[in-house]
């Protein structure tokens, strides 16, 4: 679109600016709609990342947990009877022996010390009901319906 500007002055002729500003609505709208179908898709997959880490981390302190048991028997003659006791030695971090029962990366944490054998469970209280269990023999079980139990002794304890 060109028009006759004064012919006279010197400018002759010039172009009229039809240049939009902003974006319309249905830009606006496939723009948003890009953007929900990306979250859609990785969304659940930063969930599950981050269980899996939380899993791994988890397994981490049970294993933690039961180096420091094996330490704290050969120092002591005896297993630490709580979470705490076993802080207390330096045998665990201070974040897993904050107290009976320690809450961590989702997972809460408990202790069970008999005689000679000891357990310690890691239950989540989310809706897939993940949890793991440590023996005092070493063994790691895992489970999905929130209550990881020994198979061998029928409960929470080595046999």
């Amino acid at each position: 679109m060109y028009r006759l500007c004064n012919f006279f002055n010197g400018k002759g002729i010039e172009r009229k600016s039809t240049m939009r500003k902003g974006f319309t609505l249905i830009e606006l709208m496939i723009v948003i709609a890009i953007i929900a179908i990306i979250a859609a898709i990785a969304i659940p997959s930063l969930i599950s990342a981050l269980a899996s880490g939380n899993d791994a981390a988890a397994i981490g302190a049970l294993s933690a947990i039961k180096t420091g048991m094996i330490m704290y028997r050969s120092r002591h003659g005896s297993f630490a009877a709580t979470l705490v006791a076993l802080g207390a030695d330096g045998q665990v971090d201070s974040s897993i022996a904050a107290g009976a029962t320690v809450r961590k990366n989702g997972y809460l944490f408990a202790l069970n010390v008999q005689a000679s054998t000891w357990s310690v469970v890691a239950n989540t209280s989310d809706a897939k009901g993940r949890a793991f269990l440590m023996t005092s023999k070493g063994v790691l079980y895992a489970s999905t319906n929130n209550g990881a139990t020994d198979p061998t002794a029928g409960g929470a304890n080595d046999p």
